[in-house]
């Protein structure tokens, strides 16, 4: 079935969309503080972004006076804490208060100001900067009835003075998580694009909670249209338990109702949705290949949820998140028990069992994405198991849609006549024939490009033959050479690019760096002959450590072709040069061949990048094949 091909080759896109690092974390160059101290002297908010205040901060556990947030305070008997982490070693479990405190130096004046962006302080937290309280979450207090736990992300100006040191003062109480201390660290950066990046995380959240409770009924109005077809059902369920756990443990709901203290509903509804849909996941399945797993087993999993999801829901918070180490390791049985069914279900056959895996694929790593994230603050990574949902929920409708259309198909089959049927099918042989002539074009292309580009290095190494008998004379061995060349000149073909086109693989791997200078530096060597022999001279240059990142199988059949074209086509006495620059975009490098050669008329511009087109010209005798620049 093609659409489950498609979903099967969507998953590396998806894989890569987990791996996709936090902008402001994963800089390699961003400063990092040490000994409770960020020096800022290279770093410039206007042109590198964002920064993440991560590193060794000041750590003073217990509660300190407000002396503690005034920046002439002495902060230098302090112990040193890593943020992002837990303190629960520093303070010798998840529960306390305590005081963190970082010196920023040098900080350069940005217009439009600073502003601090802090994902979650949990539970509970106040920051401060030179004194001033900037903003806060809940009330940090010195036990669990004076500390009121908030849950959701800030946007504050700093106002932070160019050229002069600030401090920034960290207040946070933990008396309801399951570990404290600074879990997330402070960013700090431009106010307008940390707003945006708040609002657009709003946004992100209010999409997918949409998009799954659309995707939620229409599974149920399949399972309206088709009773029997119980996997319909529990899809819908699992929809809106999914649903619900975005929408609750969202930061959106938290700023949309500030009055209403929802710590309590984040964390219950965080453990209880996930493990509900976990549970209507396995019931899905049992209706979707009812051979495949027990329906007892399924009864005791229903009876286990139950048992669990009580006590979240009875408990108080601070209680039920102490269970959250258990509760994490109780999905590991669930998923490696879906798994095997999945996988059984593929060895034998089952219909949409492909599609399935590919979801459960996808949902199975993104979940392992997300635990690292929570049990491990040095884990950087997106928070992405939302967008995985999404992608599981998408090909999951996708196999109920396609086996209510089959049901459709079937029953309309039965009362087509013959014709529509010779018809329906003489399209689809006329489609696939289409699809067939269109792939031997491209194999036909493809093999004409390699044989091209192989002609330009054997030529040269040709030439340097004759340079060599010239110099030193002929031999038999030498001859054998050079009709073993000639002969690969002729017989030569793309075998590799021909396969790799049949599987559908990319003929570049551009996650590789390139120095330009010794590429560049290497390929003018190697034209070096054929110029001279032409009368033509050949130079280049450039920033000595610049680098690109590309296939450099790639690079070195750009430069063959430009400078092959640049010396057939420039006369004797002339001049081809080679450079690389920063672009003005950012990013980005310029690479430039010129030649004092014939030129192309501003006319033809459009067409040199055609296959086959060629430019002919009444005295040009340097005729190609008219595919170096396509």
């Amino acid at each position: 079935m093609k659409s489950s091909r498609s979903l099967v080759f969507a998953l590396p896109f998806c894989v890569i969309m987990i791996l996709i690092p936090s902008c402001a974390a994963t800089v390699a160059s961003a400063p990092r503080a040490a000994g409770g101290v960020l020096d800022l002297a290279g770093w410039d908010f206007e042109r590198d972004g964002t920064l993440e205040l991560s590193g060794e901060w000041r750590f003073l556990p217990g509660a300190g006076g407000p002396e503690c947030r005034e920046p002439g305070y002495d902060d230098s008997a302090w112990a040193l804490i890593p943020v992002p982490g837990f303190w629960d070693r520093e303070m010798g479990g998840p529960e306390g208060h305590g005081w963190l405190r970082l010196h920023v130096k040098n900080v350069r004046s940005a217009s439009g100001g600073l502003a601090v962006f802090i994902q979650r302080m949990q539970t509970a937290g106040r920051l401060f900067v030179n004194g001033r309280e900037i903003m806060h979450d809940g009330h940090p207090g010195t036990d669990r009835e004076s500390t009121v736990a908030f849950s959701a992300p800030h946007v504050a100006n700093a106002d932070i003075p160019a050229g002069v040191e600030t401090v920034i003062a960290w207040e946070i109480a933990n008396f309801h998580n399951w570990h404290g201390g600074p879990r997330f660290s402070p960013e700090l950066g431009l106010a307008e694009p940390l707003a945006v990046s708040l609002w657009a995380q709003d946004l992100r959240e209010m999409l997918a909670t949409g998009f799954i409770l659309m995707m939620g009924v229409y599974s149920l109005i399949l399972w309206f249209l088709r009773r029997e077809e119980k996997a319909s059902l529990f899809l819908a369920f699992i929809c809106l338990a999914i649903a619900l756990r975005v929408f609750s443990t969202g930061a959106f709901l938290q700023r949309l109702l500030p009055a209403f203290d929802l710590y309590d509903l984040h964390m219950r509804m965080e453990m209880t949705a996930t493990l509900c849909a976990t549970v209507l996941f396995v019931n899905f399945l049992c209706a979707l290949f009812p051979s495949e797993i027990s329906r007892m087993a399924v009864r005791l999993c229903n009876a286990a949820t139950v048992v669990v999801c009580a006590p979240l829901l009875a408990l108080p918070c601070w209680i039920t998140t102490r269970f959250t180490p258990f509760f994490n390791i109780l999905f590991i049985p669930y998923t490696a028990w879906i798994l095997f069914t999945v996988i059984r279900a593929v060895l034998r056959r089952r219909s949409g069992a492909v599609v399935v895996l590919a979801g459960t694929a996808v949902a199975v790593l993104t979940l392992l994405n997300d635990t690292l994230f929570i049990i491990d603050p040095q884990f950087r990574s997106l928070r992405l198991f939302w967008l995985g949902l999404i992608a599981v929920i998408v090909s999951y409708s996708s196999i109920l849609s396609f086996r209510f259309a089959r049901a459709c198909r079937t029953a309309a089959s039965l009362s087509d006549d013959l014709r529509a049927e010779v018809e329906r099918q003489t399209l689809t042989i006329s489609r696939q024939n289409r699809e067939l002539q269109a792939l031997m074009r491209e194999r036909t292309d493809m093999f004409v490009n390699f044989n091209h580009d192989l002609k330009t290095p054997l030529t040269l190494m040709s030439n340097y033959l004759d340079k060599h008998i010239a110099e030193h004379g002929d031999g038999f061995s030498l001859s054998l050479v050079r009709h073993n060349l000639e002969k690969l000149k002729r017989d030569v073909g793309n075998s590799l690019d021909l396969e790799k086109i049949m599987h559908a693989q990319p003929l570049y791997d551009h996650d590789q760096a390139v120095s330009l200078a010794e590429a560049v530096g290497d390929k003018i060597d190697f034209f070096r002959l054929s110029a001279e022999a032409k009368g033509v001279r050949i130079e280049g240059g450039g920033e000595s450590r610049l680098a690109a990142r590309i296939d450099p199988c790639a690079l070195d059949r750009v430069l063959d072709n430009l400078l092959e074209n640049a010396i057939r086509h420039t006369g004797p006495g002339g001049r081809v040069a080679v450079s690389y620059r920063r672009s003005t975009v950012g990013g980005r490098i310029d690479l430039i061949v010129e030649d004092t050669g014939i030129g192309i008329n501003p006319s033809h511009l459009k067409e040199i990048f055609k296959p086959y087109r060629q430019i002919r010209r009444a005295k040009d005798s340097g005729a190609g094949l008219g595919m170096g620049l396509p």
